[in-house]
């Protein structure tokens, strides 16, 4: 009797095995592109090799590339990955606006597209987006400084000081982080309690063209230099900067206005760095948002194989991202807030 089931288990791992390996090699022959902005900043490289790496498990073949941040190298590479015959395209843009006509080619081909984690814009050829929640980390950002400068229990007798700094307003998630922020805080504006002593809290006037860390460096020296900021001159408590790099021009430039970590003001961000770490841990950054690369692969992963298998992606939000030519079915990853207290609980996944 041992016997038999032995012989059956053996029979079914087999059967099991060379299902596996059938499968392998079927898949071979569907292939999937990888786009990525940039190889040598934030989590690009890691999860443009993370996804290709998981789907190659399955025997798919991948092409990777990476376009420098150069929206005609870009278009360049997705042209060939077209002409492979791709069956499955993700990619994030370099420039939302960009990929409009070759996109449409793509569409032709009846080639599927995933956005990821920034929207690609004006294209019906759109599949699904799969990004982090950036509304929620602008509100996480705002909800910070609420709780830090204890907003609630403040007047507008003993007002908070502050400026705010956000990315490229061609970036789509600019909006996001800005309202995310400004909704939790607008409260507080309206009564008096946050002040801006530039007046500059609108989406424009706070834009930083191509997420530089040295234009924002130059716009933050010139408020210095205009608003007398200064630990003996005008009182800042706050700067709400939208990403790190943004947060590391604002830093030099209050380090070089004779701020230091004993009166440093309150710095936001979001990507976590390594830099920028290392300044949440000397005190002239306060907190960074955490976007774990491993949660978004995972799930555009699961995605492309739901896609190249003909079956419907699981999305969990359905009407807020349209890309100006269709509402975009999307999944959105949690974010998490990174401090000094905190930076522990996820610095082995820090890839900057």
């Amino acid at each position: 009797m041992i016997k038999k089931i032995l012989l059956t288990l053996c029979f079914i791992f087999c059967i099991t095995i060379c299902t596996s390996a059938q499968d392998k090699k079927e898949n071979q022959n569907k292939k999937i592109g990888i786009s990525m902005p940039v190889e040598n900043r934030g989590s690009w490289k890691f999860s443009g090799e993370d996804i290709k790496s998981q789907l190659e498990k399955y025997g798919y073949t991948v092409y990777l590339t990476f376009a420098e941040d150069d929206p005609e190298l870009q278009i360049l590479q997705i042209k060939q990955m077209i002409e492979d015959d791709c069956s499955v395209l993700i990619i994030a843009p370099v420039h939302g606006y960009t990929l409009t006509d070759v996109l449409a080619i793509a569409e032709k081909k009846n080639i599927k597209v995933i956005s990821f984690d920034r929207l690609i814009l004006n294209s019906t050829a759109v599949s699904y987006y799969v990004t982090f929640d950036n509304y929620k980390t602008g509100a996480l950002m705002g909800h910070y400084l609420v709780r830090k400068l204890n907003l609630k229990n403040r007047t507008e007798k003993n007002p908070v000081y502050m400026e705010f700094f956000t990315g490229d307003i061609t970036d789509f998630n600019v909006p996001l982080y800005f309202y995310g922020a400004m909704n939790v805080l607008k409260l507080y504006i309206e009564k008096g309690v946050i002040i801006f002593p530039s007046g500059q809290y609108s989406i424009q006037s706070c834009q930083t063209y191509y997420w530089s860390s040295k234009v924002a460096e130059e716009r933050m020296i010139s408020l210095i230099d205009k608003y007398n900021y200064h630990p003996d001159g005008q009182k800042l408590d706050a700067v709400c900067c939208s990403n790190d790099s943004t947060a590391t021009g604002v830093t030099k430039a209050l380090l070089d206005a004779g701020y230091t970590a004993k009166n440093f003001p309150l710095i936001t961000g979001q990507d976590c760095f390594q830099e920028n770490i290392e300044s949440i841990l000397n005190g002239t950054q306060s907190m960074s948002i955490f976007k774990d690369p491993e949660v978004i692969d995972a799930k555009t992963v699961e995605m492309t194989i739901a896609l190249l298998n003909e079956t419907e992606p699981k999305i969990n939000n359905k009407i807020r991202y349209n890309n100006e030519a269709k509402d975009v079915p999307s999944y959105l990853c949690n974010p998490n807030i990174i401090t000094k207290e905190t930076y522990k609980k996820y610095i082995n996944k820090q890839l900057n």
